[in-house]
């Protein structure tokens, strides 16, 4: 009875041994045996051990270089397409984005059912519901998104803008590493994100110097204009200026333009109804240029 019981213990024994090396290997992959791993899986279209695998390395990994290469294909295997028809759904989707936004939403959705981990659609599924205004949505569908991918910044940029949308300032302060990030990557949405805080919260001075900062960046984006004129009429201050450069801007904006501003969803979106709001001045600005 004894020894019966002794090799019962010893066999859970051995198991748990086998089980902590099986672990431990696992967690100690090297970056190339890691990426082969992850390279592996993707072959069986398990995207979520896939990537598990690449951010178990990259939260280990020290050396740069090392981190570069898992970082890259991190960012390629969590976006990779694993079919044509989820591939064309997703196309065909982006393409009708700014004027047919329900259908790509529909589009979307489909894409989603058939590769529901994949980063791309989930970005642009957020980005779809930001632009529409439903920015609890868009939050939602980003969050996941950032949950199972860290690294995934631009996942990071519209969650933080749905945020703002919401106008959730608590939960912003709680985000300080997203917020590196984003400044990091996306410097100049950065600064327009933070110029947006500033009028959520009032402080339109600061919100001046955030997009001054902007402009710096990128003198060209429209909407540094739009809301240079909301927090300027706050103040009131002159917007004749800023106004009129917001409606040039976005009516000068090429197809080109569109996808070059793609990380803010809702660029000239505003634009019918600022002109019927501030009709009378742009009328004005625009005698001056004649």
């Amino acid at each position: 009875m004894y020894k019966k019981g002794f090799l019962t213990l010893g066999l859970v024994l051995q198991t748990a041994m086998v089980q902590a090396a099986v672990s431990t290997a696992k967690e100690n992959l090297s970056a190339k045996a890691a990426i082969k791993k992850a390279q592996d899986l993707t072959l069986e279209q398990n995207r979520q051990e896939a990537v598990e695998t690449l951010i178990r390395a990259l939260n280990k990994e020290t050396n740069a270089r090392a981190k570069r290469e898992l970082l890259s294909s991190l960012n390629e295997l969590s976006t990779i397409f694993y079919t044509e028809k989820t591939q064309k759904l997703f196309e065909y989707a982006r393409s009708l984005f700014r004027d047919s936004k329900a259908e790509a939403m529909e589009k979307l959705e489909a894409a989603k059912q058939l590769e529901p981990d994949n980063n791309k659609i989930e970005l642009w599924l957020s980005r779809g519901y930001l632009q529409q205004g439903k920015c609890e949505q868009a939050l939602e569908v980003s969050q996941k998104a950032v949950e199972k991918n860290p690294y995934f910044t631009a996942g990071d940029l519209v969650k933080v803008q749905a945020q703002i949308c919401l106008q959730k300032g608590e939960a912003l302060l709680q985000e300080d590493e997203e917020l590196k990030k984003i400044e990091a990557t996306f410097p100049m949405y950065y600064q327009l994100l933070m110029a947006q805080q500033e009028i959520n919260n009032k402080n339109y001075l600061e919100a001046e110097i955030r997009l001054k900062k902007a402009e710096q960046l990128d003198k060209n984006f429209p909407e540094i204009y739009y809301w240079k004129t909301r927090a300027l009429e706050k103040q009131g201050k002159d917007i004749k200026e800023t106004a009129s450069r917001y409606v040039r801007s976005c009516k000068g904006l090429s197809k080109a333009d569109y996808l070059k501003y793609e990380y803010e969803p809702r660029t000239c979106i505003e634009l019918a109804q600022f002109e019927k709001e501030y009709k009378k001045i742009i009328e004005e600005e625009g005698k001056k240029e004649l």
